[in-house]
């Protein structure tokens, strides 16, 4: 929750050492294990919030049950199930399309509120980068969202600015697994039917590292070629790509 526990009572639940027993497992992984879910990136912030809140109203209520007389065990702190259940409504992508679920309809309404515009400096920079490599833009967001804050932040010609763009990459998947590539039309649709051979200009949804690495290496005429990842999610765009590392 949100009270910060003595000193006493985390080494009575951690020992003198403070160490919890599964914290090199999750670590190591970084995915959700056994009910234990990770709050990896700054999208996840209100949720830490919430949670913590969730969890303060439960130890109101067991403490209340408590003086009470009562089971304090009727209150209890398996909360997830009810927080990744409003997750899905809130994020559902359906939503953009419908404006419903309370995130989407406010980023449409008003994306400068939540996007700032960069600078000329930043889109000259990467088109003289352009010039000598070769950029590719990735997200495991849909192409209408992405479209959204990109086109905002960057104009409408962002697309540009990159020698393919990939959306839906459902990372960390993208990383781990042999998923197939398929083309986005101009109207965002995403087709049905899988891309082998990625070329430059196109926008795609979903695929594997794999396939986008062949794709660096025939664009940029070398073997091995050195690929900068920048990614803001230790679970979805730091720890996979390094795992996978060949």
């Amino acid at each position: 929750g949100t009270k910060r526990l003595e000193n006493a009572e985390i080494r009575s639940r951690y020992g003198e050492n403070r160490v919890w027993t599964r914290h090199a497992e999750i670590r190591d992984s970084v995915r959700q294990i056994d009910g234990y879910w990770l709050f990896d990136n700054y999208f996840a912030l209100p949720a830490i919030v919430i949670t913590a809140l969730l969890v303060d109203d439960v130890d109101s209520k067991r403490n209340e049950a408590r003086k009470a007389g009562k089971d304090e065990g009727a209150w209890s702190y398996n909360i997830f199930p009810d927080l990744l259940s409003a997750f899905h409504d809130a994020f559902d992508h359906a939503n953009f399309r419908t404006g419903t679920g309370g995130y989407f309809s406010n980023v449409i309404a008003d994306p400068g509120r939540y996007v700032h515009p960069i600078g000329d400096e930043v889109k000259t920079w990467l088109g003289e980068l352009k010039k000598t490599t070769s950029l590719f833009f990735m997200t495991s967001s849909h192409i209408d969202y992405a479209k959204l804050l990109m086109g905002h932040a960057y104009g409408p010609d962002w697309a540009d600015l990159f020698d393919i763009v990939i959306v839906d990459a459902k990372k960390p998947g993208f990383f781990m697994e042999p998923l197939p590539f398929y083309e986005v039309s101009c109207e965002g649709v995403i087709g049905d039917v899988e891309v082998g051979r990625l070329e430059k200009g196109s926008v795609y949804a979903r695929g594997s590292e794999t396939v986008l690495k062949s794709f660096l290496k025939r664009v940029c005429g070398c073997e091995s070629p050195e690929i900068l990842y920048v990614g803001d999610s230790l679970k979805s765009d730091i720890v996979p790509p390094r795992s996978e590392e060949r």
